[in-house]
Parts: C-alpha cells; sequence; structure tokens
C-alpha cells in the first residue's frame, strides 16, 4: 500500500470520527434543553445511528479504494473510545442506553460504506466502487 493510501486510510477514519462526534454534539445540546430524560435517550440513540452512518460514509468516501479497511479502523476506533464511555457514565444513564450505543455503532458504519457502494454501483462510479488492495502502484493513486 502506498504513502497514500494509507493516508487516506487515516483521513478517512479521523474524519469520520470527527463527523460523528460533532453531529451528535451539536444535537446533544439541544437534546438537553428540550427534552426530558426519557425522550431525551432515545432521541439520542437515533440521532447517534444517524450520525454514525454519516461518519462512515465520510470515511469511506475519502479512503476510496481503501474504503473497507478504513471502515474496520473507524469500527475499531470508535468501539474502544465507546467501550469506555459505559464505565465512566454508568451511575449518570440508564445502563440500556450505554449498551446499545455499543450494540449499534459497527452496523451503522458499515451502513454507510455499505451506502457508498450502492451509490457507486448505482452511478457506475469505477474508482470508488473498487473495494480490494490496490495491486500496482498506479492502482494505489
Amino acid at each position: 500500500m502506498s504513502k497514500v493510501g494509507a493516508a487516506r486510510i487515516v483521513l478517512g477514519v479521523v474524519v469520520g470520527y470527527l463527523t460523528n462526534a460533532a453531529l451528535v454534539g451539536v444535537t446533544e445540546t439541544g437534546y438537553v434543553r428540550w427534552m426530558d430524560a426519557r425522550q431525551y435517550f432515545i432521541v439520542d440513540l437515533v440521532t447517534q445511528v444517524v450520525a454514525t452512518i454519516i461518519g462512515g460514509y465520510l470515511c469511506c468516501l475519502i479512503a476510496r479504494s481503501a474504503k473497507r479497511m478504513a471502515a474496520t479502523g473507524l469500527m475499531i476506533l470508535g468501539l474502544l473510545i465507546g467501550a469506555a464511555s459505559p464505565f465512566i457514565s454508568w451511575k449518570a444513564e440508564p445502563h440500556w442506553y450505554g449498551v446499545a450505543l455499543l450494540d449499534v455503532y459497527a452496523p451503522c458504519v458499515w451502513t454507510g460504506y455499505a451506502s457508498l457502494m450502492s451509490r457507486n454501483q448505482f452511478t457506475g462510479t469505477r474508482d470508488q466502487n473498487a473495494d480490494h488492495f490496490p495491486k500496482t502502484k498506479n492502482e494505489a493513486i
């Protein structure tokens, strides 16, 4: 894999994760002000699902032909960081909420990946539709 390909993977993972975090942070600020606790946790879970799909999509879009590797990296990063969250907020949040966030994270990243693949297949975009490791230096660019 070329340096450009590896950089695209890292950039994709970082942008995907930060996009997810930014979307969640912005929406949570509004939810805390306008909702009671019961509504908040359900609506926030749904919002995080959508934000994670968007983050996964952007991650794979940036990674181009290495999108499967980038999606896997984003899943690992999110699950590692997310695994600490239930322990930190165990007394402040319902237990089902922390577990549910972990349960939906990887499938939502995969849904972002699959959405990009589906879009590329529909539009006939060949470069973005490739999901393999480059065999030659020219393929990596």
